[in-house]
């Protein structure tokens, strides 16, 4: 059997769809993580800044 290089690298679009998927999905992860603890750390502030508008 000889090589074909072009189908070496061949996705289908159900595999790509599902690999955009996991890494949107990771970022999502990620970056609502990065607020949780962010948030945390800055909770007094962010507390402060909403007492001032509603007070």
């Amino acid at each position: 059997m000889t090589y074909q290089s072009r189908r070496r690298n061949y996705k289908s679009r159900r595999e790509k769809l599902k690999r955009s998927g996991q890494v949107v999905r990771l970022t999502t992860i990620f970056v609502v993580l990065f607020l949780l603890i962010f948030g945390w750390f800055k909770r007094v502030q962010i507390y402060d800044w909403l007492e001032t508008y509603f007070y």
